[in-house]
């Protein structure tokens, strides 16, 4: 019932490369620390995700919940 985290997505540099439909997504998982891109400042969106990254990201959810 809270409000959604946001402003996360400020940190990557590369943040024109995330398409605009993903965007709104991409800063309320990265706010809620669901993601936290590829380095520090990257977050490389035309990248494939790996099994292991999809499992840390189900597994970081289920934590919260």
């Amino acid at each position: 019932g809270g409000k959604p985290a946001a402003g996360g997505i400020g940190k990557f540099v590369d943040i024109e490369e995330i398409s605009d439909w993903a965007r709104s997504y991409v800063d309320t998982a990265t706010s809620a620390g669901l993601i936290s891109g590829m380095t520090e400042d990257t977050f490389v969106p035309q990248d494939n995700t790996t099994r292991a990254q999809a499992v840390s990201l189900l597994k970081r959810l289920l934590d919260i919940i």
